[in-house]
């Protein structure tokens, strides 16, 4: 599923997880969050490249938290 490529994807670029939560929307949809560590801006820019790149994935956003 989806939630397994963005997984292989992240294993693959070396990204270290900390968390992974997902919840479904009324429309059918999910949201997830994921806690990663990069090794700066340029990382940070290619791994939301990457990520946006997968089937049913519409947008990847960073949080600042």
């Amino acid at each position: 599923g989806l939630i397994f490529d963005v997984s292989q994807v992240l294993f693959n670029m070396r990204v270290s997880m900390h968390s992974i939560n997902a919840r479904s929307t009324k429309d059918g949809n999910s949201v997830t969050l994921i806690s990663i560590s990069t090794e700066g801006l340029e990382h940070l820019r290619n791994i939301i490249s990457r990520l946006e790149k997968i089937h049913g994935v519409f947008s990847v956003e960073r949080l600042n938290q």
